[in-house]
This record gives C-alpha cells, sequence and structure tokens, in this order.
C-alpha cells in the first residue's frame, strides 16, 4: 500500500454479502427494496465495484454505512482529531486553573508587601 492511501480496496459485492448474512436477511426481501430483480441482484453481489447510487440504497436498505468500507483502520497509536482536541483542551484547562492559583498567591504577596510598607511607615 502507498504511504499516502487514504483508503483500501475493497470487493464490494462480497462485503455487502458478508453483511447481509450476518444480519440475517435473504436477497429476497433485499432485491425489491433497491429495485433489482433476484437474478440481477444476485449478480450484483459477484461484482467487485459498484455504482455509487446502488451503494447509497443498499446503505439505506441495510441500515449501515457501507462507503465506511473503503475507510482505512487508523493505527492504534494514531489519535482523532476530536480526541486530540480534547486531550488540549484538558491541557489548557489544567493551565487555566495552574494559572488561578499563581494570581491567588500573587494577590496575598502583594498584600504582604502592603502590610510590611505599612508597618515600615509606622516607625
Amino acid at each position: 500500500m502507498e504511504e499516502n492511501t487514504v483508503t483500501k480496496q475493497v470487493n464490494l459485492g462480497f462485503e455487502i454479502g458478508k453483511l447481509i448474512k450476518a444480519k440475517g436477511l435473504s436477497r429476497n426481501q433485499l432485491a425489491p427494496k433497491v429495485g433489482m430483480g433476484m437474478a440481477s441482484f444476485g449478480s450484483m453481489l459477484k461484482k467487485k465495484d459498484l455504482h455509487t447510487e446502488r451503494v447509497r440504497q443498499l446503505s439505506e436498505v441495510l441500515g449501515e454505512n457501507l462507503f465506511a468500507l473503503f475507510l482505512l483502520e487508523k493505527p492504534a497509536n494514531e489519535k482523532t482529531l476530536t480526541e486530540e482536541i480534547e486531550g488540549q483542551k484538558k491541557l489548557l484547562d489544567e493551565k487555566d486553573k495552574k494559572i488561578a492559583e499563581l494570581e491567588k498567591e500573587l494577590k496575598l504577596l502583594r498584600e504582604m508587601i502592603d502590610v510590611i510598607k505599612s508597618l515600615g511607615r509606622g516607625k
């Protein structure tokens, strides 16, 4: 597989056949729902490639996004964008808490300086 590949090769007819079997459905049930006869539907399942509209129809009928079959699996150590954003938000929250603590310390130190200055003037 090329380094810049974003999709994978899929035998779509075979994968759809597996999905139909896994869902306990029959070709007789599905063929009319996508406007096909039994023979045509069976032939379609032998094809490696299908028209986009047919894939969309089958996705609707099967309740599965068949286009997702083409997506590459992400490596286990690769984070999704959402995971990365959540991680950054968590870090930002931690930094905000630290800033709030430091601001409280600074305020206290300024108050102490003011007290020390006022004691020095009272002599």
